[in-house]
C-alpha cells in the first residue's frame, strides 16, 4: 500500500524455514525491504532480482543467529498440527489452516521442489499433497 509516494508491503515474506513442528515465513533484511516508493516495490523486486542475496544473507543469519532471534524475523507461521492440507504445485504452496485460512506463497527457484516434497511428506504425511 503506497500513500503520497511512498508505503509498505504488507506480505514482505522472502524465505521459507522448516523446523520439526513447523514453517515459518520470514523477512531476511535486504535492500529497500518492506518499502514501496512510487512505482518501485521493493518486496517484488527483489523477489525477482536479489534473490542470491536473500539466499546468502538468510544462510548468514542461520548460522549466527539463535532460533529466538530467527523468529523476531518472521512475519507469519504454520505449526504442522494446524493444517488440514498443505499443497505443492511446482512452485506454489497452498496452505489449509484448521481455522479455515488459506494461504499462498510462489517461489521461483525449482531446485527447491524437490526437498520440500520430501520434508513435507515426512512431516504431514497424508495432510501433504503434490499437483
Amino acid at each position: 500500500l503506497s500513500i503520497l509516494g511512498s508505503g509498505k508491503s504488507y506480505h514482505p515474506e522472502n524465505t521459507l524455514l522448516l523446523t520439526n513442528h513447523r514453517l515459518i515465513f520470514i523477512q531476511v533484511p535486504v535492500s529497500g525491504g518492506n518499502k514501496i516508493v512510487g512505482e518501485i516495490n521493493y518486496v517484488q523486486s527483489n523477489f525477482f532480482y536479489n534473490r542470491g542475496e536473500i539466499r546468502q544473507k538468510g544462510e548468514e543469519i542461520l548460522k549466527t543467529n539463535s532460533l529466538e532471534q530467527i523468529l523476531k524475523l518472521a512475519i507469519n507461521d504454520v505449526l504442522y498440527d494446524d493444517i488440514v492440507r498443505l499443497t505443492l504445485e511446482q512452485t506454489k504452496i497452498v496452505i489449509e489452516k484448521t481455522s479455515g485460512e488459506k494461504l499462498g506463497y510462489v517461489f521461483m527457484d525449482r531446485e527447491f521442489i524437490e526437498p520440500l516434497q520430501k520434508i513435507l511428506t515426512f512431516y504431514l504425511k497424508d495432510k501433504f499433497e503434490l499437483i
